[in-house]
């Protein structure tokens, strides 16, 4: 079985709207960062949200533009069809104006 590896945690509901690129106080480029150390050592990961204040989205929607998996069109969309193989899936992805706006804009590379 392989090891996981936990990114960051988040214990704070007050750190939930990641309108800025700060995000439960690690910087987005660094949580996609750890994230790219974790898949390229070959340890799953695993990105969640207890509050859904659109968190998992944000840093999901960030790591599809970093990598070219996504467009400023269709990212959001492409969220939502991943949350299909979710137990809630169902469940719309909740986001904020401002985690929308910072999704869509990320560029790629960072």
């Amino acid at each position: 079985m392989r090891s996981q590896t936990q990114i960051c945690s988040v214990k704070r509901p007050e750190h939930a709207n990641c309108g800025s690129e700060e995000v439960f106080g690690l910087t987005m480029c660094s949580v996609l960062d750890r994230i790219d150390r974790s898949l390229a050592d070959e340890n799953p990961v695993f990105v969640h949200c207890w509050a859904r204040r659109g968190r998992t989205g944000t840093v999901i929607g960030c790591h599809l533009m970093r990598h070219e998996l996504a467009t400023s069109e269709n990212v959001i969309s492409e969220i939502s069809d991943l949350r299909r193989y979710m137990p809630s899936g169902r469940d719309s992805s909740h986001h904020t104006p401002e985690q929308i706006r910072m999704v869509r804009n990320w560029k790629k590379g960072f």
